[in-house]
């Protein structure tokens, strides 16, 4: 969400590049999504808990990509609203902004409706019941 919006203020393929290269270096969400299913299923259904996660991927993937061809250039396709605006130097801002914006309501949704896995939930319980802190649990864990 933090870089997506340099990627479309770039100037030269050198800068496109380069930002790209960080933003998938620094993406990890198909990582985080797949822990989660695995938490959060059963063994029964965990075959279509991750074949959900492929599938909305892939819907994503083209959704995203359709979004994103409408809304580059919009001085051009649209020159009465962002004729002489920033979008006119940098015809394809305004999508990355709308992916900025979007991630950034994805994670605000996230924290506000997704439920803690259960693993995850019992995990934490078993070890705030044993160490009252994180630093008490690293510190018993510590071999020397």
């Amino acid at each position: 969400a933090v870089l997506a919006p340099l990627f479309g203020l770039s100037r030269s393929l050198e800068q496109a590049m380069c930002v790209r290269f960080l933003m998938g270096l620094l993406n990890g969400n198909q990582g985080v999504a797949k822990a989660y299913i695995g938490d959060a299923v059963t063994p029964k259904t965990e075959a279509a808990g991750f074949g959900m996660v492929a599938v909305c991927w892939g819907i994503g993937s083209v959704i995203g990509a359709s979004a994103g061809g409408f809304l580059a250039r919009p001085a051009v396709n649209m020159p009465r609203l962002f004729e002489g605006t920033i979008f006119h130097r940098h015809p394809y801002l305004l999508p990355c902004l709308t992916s900025s914006f979007l991630a950034i309501l994805g994670l605000m949704l996230t924290q506000l409706f997704l439920p803690e896995s259960g693993r995850a939930k019992k995990l934490r319980r078993s070890c705030d019941a044993v160490h009252p802190s994180p630093l008490a649990y690293v510190a018993s864990a510590r071999r020397c």
